[in-house]
């Protein structure tokens, strides 16, 4: 986390008038990063298979119930007499049955540390992962609102020089300055052109 602070202290030297919307752009930015990105999402997933493990060892303390039963017919003659007197029968017997372990030999112990190790293990790589995505997603946006910004710097400085090119080459109509004054003037501006032409790309590729 401190290192995405510190991408936080980036973004506030910036020009102090559009702090605030950045710091705003930036908070969507880290929140759409923390709830949509899918090396969170799958780090997540795995905690969660891990929690089950912790269950799954304490299940051993657990008693265990066994339930049995049989069910069938019969048909029982009895010869009585000179007449036979068929019965019939539906036995249903069944059988419950509770064991309670009171001890294991540790294995019980063992597993459910073993388990808890386990998903604490996993909540620090989960905290990392969250790191290292935010402080890559502010890093990304910081780049971006860097390179706005020298963008528009190239962008005003080459609008100056333009308009200082033409007022040069007002005077030199009129004898006031050279030509080598209007040759100066214009490779200032071919200098501040070539300067914004790749600035633009980069904003271009960045966004």
């Amino acid at each position: 986390m401190t290192r995405v602070l510190a991408a936080l202290v980036l973004l506030v030297g910036f020009a102090a008038a559009p702090v605030a919307a950045r710091a705003e752009g930036l908070v969507d930015a880290l929140a759409a990063a923390y709830e949509s990105n899918p090396t969170i999402q799958a780090q997540r997933a795995r905690l969660r298979a891990t929690d089950e493990g912790l269950p799954q060892a304490l299940a051993g303390w657990r008693p265990t119930v066994t339930l049995a039963g049989e069910a069938g017919q019969q048909r029982v003659e009895t010869n009585v007499g000179s007449r036979d007197r068929p019965e019939h029968r539906d036995p249903v017997t069944g059988a419950l049955t509770v064991s309670q372990p009171l001890y294991r030999g540790g294995r019980t112990l063992a597993s459910t540390r073993r388990a808890k190790n386990l998903i604490e293990a996993e909540r620090a790589r989960l905290t990392s992962t969250e790191q290292s995505v935010l402080l890559d997603a502010a890093t990304a946006f910081v780049d971006v609102v860097r390179d706005q910004a020298v963008l528009g710097l190239n962008t005003s400085n080459e609008q100056v020089l333009n308009r200082n090119l033409e007022a040069t080459r007002d005077r030199f109509d009129v004898g006031e300055v050279t030509r080598t004054d209007v040759s100066q003037a214009e490779s200032r501006l071919e200098r501040a052109t070539a300067d914004r032409i790749p600035s633009e790309g980069t904003v271009t590729t960045a966004a």
